[in-house]
């Protein structure tokens, strides 16, 4: 019987596996084992990806790393490290220069503001540098000089910086930076200082500094509490859909959760009710300038926060921004609901779990006074409910948003298809010129002939006269 042995197996074999070994843990198994793996550690087929964790700090293991740093400088493609105070000398103790011919990838979590304030410099000589990502817990004094540091490496595309505490609170970004390559910016900042949801000072900052950016991800928290002044946007409102933030397709919206506002703003992604009749994709200018979104995130057993909470956090939003669209994985109950409709009254979509009305059968007087007072007041002309039970929400739906011409329902609970559409055809149809044009619901078992039953039943009952009907797999 014949038997193959370690050696027997090709260069390219060993090259596979190293693609998913840390540096550290390919010199531990094969340096000094033979000549052949001595060649193979020093070819330039090998790329070294090193990741320095906090626990990886005996002495045999940093020394190894030096190694690596020292005679395999060419060979190393990206360095992750996290960094605690006692390796500050293993960082300092290298030497940066151009020689580091292959290296795209830097990494450092966490690390002090000295040591990055002087480490940055070297990096401009780094020929391959692409990405870089930096997280810090250390307060910074000083964040004008290490975003100027930052943007002088011309070859960046990626940057992702991250100071998770800081004591500055009147931070001044120097607008006096070198152009460069940059096509992806990702800024997350827990700083309370409302001058970074100043869009026309990062519009100058880009148009100035990164004209090349292709994606911008933003992320600004804001928080409130009984014995906190929030501070307040007091600028003009409605900057992020100005021609530059449009014609990017960079997109502001705002998510309460809890005791956080966070403001966020990410390239375009279609959304659920962008599709007209023809089923097709809705993107122009003019529907963009009215794409900002509030989020209402529910993470609490005890329930939403009191109203006067909503109304602050949505005043806050306000302040900002115009917004459209609201999404929501709760269930809201109509006097709920009612409050928030009368905050947001350029309101045009909104995704919610469900209704919910009282426990008796029939709806209280202060019900009735919230729907009629909804269905006279508010402009919702699309609307997405995550779950119907019982057909009668539907009728309350038709009654309490009379302009909708998008409803979609993701899950039918207990009712048969052909039913929940010939109902709401049937009460759509009462009702004269109701502008209701597309009809949308999730059926696990969808198939071509659902669709055909369907077509029958409304053919035959003559409940729409011009209609097309398809299944998606979206």
């Amino acid at each position: 019987m014949s038997r193959t042995l370690i050696e027997d197996l090709s260069n390219e074999f060993f090259y596979e596996i190293f693609e998913y070994l840390d540096s550290y843990e390919i010199y531990q198994a094969f340096f000094d084992l033979n000549n052949r793996f001595q060649q193979l550690l020093n070819s330039s087929y090998l790329l070294f990806k090193i990741r320095h964790c906090y626990s990886q700090s005996k002495e045999i293991i940093m020394n190894k790393y030096k190694q690596i740093f020292l005679h395999n400088k060419n060979q190393i493609f990206s360095v992750h490290l996290w960094i605690l105070p006692d390796n500050n000398q293993f960082i300092s103790s290298f030497t940066i220069d151009s020689s580091f011919i292959r290296l795209e990838s830097l990494v450092f979590r966490p690390i002090e503001p000295d040591l990055l304030i002087s480490l940055l410099p070297k990096l401009i000589y780094l020929p391959r540098l692409f990405s870089l990502t930096i997280d810090t817990w250390s307060a910074l004094k000083d964040l004008g000089n290490i975003y100027q540091l930052i943007f002088n490496l011309r070859k960046l595309k990626y940057i992702k910086y991250k100071a998770t505490e800081s004591d500055d609170f009147d931070i001044t970004v120097s607008l006096s930076i070198a152009t460069n390559e940059q096509q992806v910016l990702s800024f997350t900042t827990i700083v309370q200082d409302i001058a970074y949801l100043d869009a026309n000072r990062w519009e100058e900052f880009i148009l100035q500094n990164l004209p090349k950016l292709e994606e911008f991800y933003f992320k600004y928290s804001t928080y409130f509490e009984d014995h906190y002044e929030t501070p307040m946007y007091s600028g003009k409102r409605d900057q992020f859909i100005s021609p530059f933030w449009i014609e990017r397709r960079w997109i502001l919206q705002a998510e309460i959760e809890l005791d956080n506002l966070i403001y966020s703003i990410r390239p375009y992604k279609k959304r659920w009710y962008e599709y007209n009749t023809q089923h097709k994709m809705i993107n122009s200018c003019d529907q963009l300038s009215k794409f900002m979104r509030l989020i209402l995130v529910n993470k609490s057993s005890e329930g939403w926060p009191n109203s006067l909470a909503i109304n602050k956090y949505i005043s806050h939003v306000l302040t900002v921004t115009q917004i459209h669209h609201m999404e929501t994985q709760e269930h809201f109950s109509i006097g709920k609901l009612r409050e928030i409709l009368d905050l947001l009254s350029e309101l045009d979509t909104l995704q919610i779990f469900s209704l919910s009305f009282s426990q008796s059968t029939y709806l209280s007087r202060e019900e009735i006074e919230d729907l009629l007072f909804l269905s006279t007041k508010n402009q919702i002309t699309k609307l997405c409910l995550e779950i119907i039970i019982l057909i009668e929400e539907v009728y309350f739906l038709i009654e309490i948003f009379p302009r909708i011409n998008h409803l979609q329902v993701n899950f039918i609970h207990s009712m048969d298809v052909e039913l929940f559409v010939r109902l709401i055809l049937i009460q759509i149809k009462i009702k004269s010129n109701h502008p209701l044009r597309l009809l949308c619901f999730c059926v696990a078992a969808a198939d071509d002939e659902m669709v055909h039953k369907l077509e029958k039943m409304i053919n035959i009952e003559n409940l729409l006269v011009d209609f097309y009907s398809q299944t998606c797999n979206e």
